[in-house]
């Protein structure tokens, strides 16, 4: 080879390599050529996860397939292994910045679609995307008309009535004991904290029942000697219940059998009490005076301090709401009487039309005749706590329930005849997958793994307790 055909052929290389080199460390670093924008940009990646897993996943109608890649280390944690494309859970690298048509299908299941932006340098996120069965599995597995139905604080157990019994299913088993024959009709039941025990409410009396045996363990008339107005549980006490009678708010010992008085609600203005509410060491009460309506706030046995006092809109019906939200300052309201729902932190931060509401961490939704709300508590750095909410969808017919799907920003609802459930992600469009279509639906629980909907009602003319797999 002459020298001069050498220098040639290196020429060559050392320009090969000037014009390839910038090229490849651009595309390592995640860079296309844009061939509708006609320039080169910083792509990007989407991430899906769904539940349960090992959906497919289309992008644009083309289905992706598997790519297996050692260097993503930020997604090992999310996703518990770095796979790329294929099916669920998995991230879908080097897009270009556009709008794409996402689908998530896996067999028997409902599709999940939806339009998802990407952005250059970015990741857009998807996660826990919930597909539930097109033909839910539904078995009856009580026969007869449900009365009262109340799922126990762990979700392992739930207590319902039937004509003069009390009796407990066991969701794992699906095996039912009775724990007391009754000869009075039962109007309330309420699980203890821990789950154990049941308290009951029967004609003019309160009753403890003991959820692992078939007696009930204490009448609290009985014990007291007069007949309790209202009663709920400690909230972090097993052992304790607090019972209303006239003014008076007492609290019952069950491991020792003792009660004492530990508030007076007229002991700074007379008025009625419609509700009540403990917060450890912290008791809110509604308090009725003529035509006007009031919360107030007070330590317990605190008769030194004059009780916080603010004038809310007038109503007969107002109770406190069972769930609260992480920030423990806010109290929450439910105007049954006018189907309100008011959020107060010494003012009031809401007032809005609701049936009924359901907090999670520092978020709930609520909903009314017709229309499903999402809210959320905000507290930017410098400012007073705000309410950030937005509306969820409309409907053309009436709500009748709603609550939490226990594992994503889902939420279970009924309208008419149908058990429904709705995300919460509103980029594009929110998902909506039908569960269950019953004939009567009187109450519906989920378990805590999501899987399955319990329902009370009448399903293909049969009235009963059913079990309804969904995922």
């Amino acid at each position: 080879m002459s020298r001069k055909l050498h220098h040639f052929l290196f020429a060559i290389f050392v320009l090969i390599f000037a014009v390839a080199a910038p090229l490849l460390l651009l595309y390592t670093s995640g860079y296309r050529y844009d061939f509708k924008k006609r320039k080169i940009v910083k792509t990007g990646n989407i991430l899906i996860d769904s539940l349960p897993n090992g959906a497919t996943i289309y992008l644009n109608g083309e289905v992706q397939k598997p790519r297996f890649h050692l260097s993503i280390f930020p997604y090992k944690e999310i996703l518990g292994w770095q796979k790329l494309g294929g099916t669920t859970p998995a991230i879908i690298t080097n897009l270009t910045p556009n709008e794409y048509l996402i689908e998530v299908k896996r067999p028997n299941y409902q599709t999940w679609t939806k339009k998802l932006s990407v952005h250059g340098g970015l990741t857009t996120f998807a996660k826990k995307v919930l597909l539930f069965l097109e033909n839910p599995r539904i078995e009856k597995i009580i026969s007869g008309k449900i009365n009262l139905a109340e799922p126990a604080p762990d979700r392992e157990n739930l207590a319902y009535t039937i004509p003069g019994r009390v009796k407990i299913l066991n969701l794992k088993n699906l095996e039912s004991k009775t724990v007391a024959n009754l000869t009075s009709p039962i109007t309330y039941l309420e699980w203890s904290p821990d789950s154990k025990k049941i308290l009951a409410a029967v004609s003019e009396d309160y009753l403890i029942l003991d959820a692992t045996k078939t007696s009930y363990l204490l009448s609290l008339k009985k014990l007291l000697g007069f007949k309790p107005k209202e009663v709920h549980w400690a909230k972090q006490n097993n052992n304790l219940i607090f019972v209303l009678y006239e003014n008076w708010l007492y609290q019952v010992d069950l491991t020792s059998l003792t009660f004492n008085p530990v508030f007076n609600f007229n002991y700074f203005s007379t008025g009625q009490i419609t509700d009540w509410q403990i917060e450890q060491n912290q008791i809110n009460y509604i308090k009725l005076k003529g035509n006007k309506a009031y919360l107030e706030t007070n330590e317990l046995a605190d008769y030194q301090t004059k009780p916080f006092s603010l004038e809310i809109p007038h109503s007969s019906n107002y109770h406190f709401l069972k769930t609260k939200p992480q920030q423990k300052q806010i109290i929450t309201l439910l105007d049954k009487e006018n189907e309100k729902l008011l959020l107060i932190e010494e003012e009031i931060l809401l007032n809005t039309e609701a049936k009924d509401a359901v907090w999670r961490i520092n978020e709930l939704f609520y909903y009314n005749n017709f229309e499903l709300w999402h809210a959320a508590l905000v507290k930017k750095e410098g400012k007073e706590l705000s309410i950030e909410k937005e509306i969820i969808n409309r409907f053309s017919q009436p709500l009748t329930l709603a609550f939490w799907h226990p594992k994503g920003d889902y939420i279970i609802f009924s309208k008419n005849s149908q058990v429904l459930a709705i995300e919460l992600d509103g980029r594009d469009r929110r998902n909506m997958a039908e569960l269950v279509t019953a004939e009567e639906i009187n109450k519906v629980i989920i378990d805590r793994k999501g899987k399955c909907l319990y329902l009370a009602g009448i399903i293909g003319e049969e009235e009963g307790l059913f079990k309804v797999e969904i995922q």
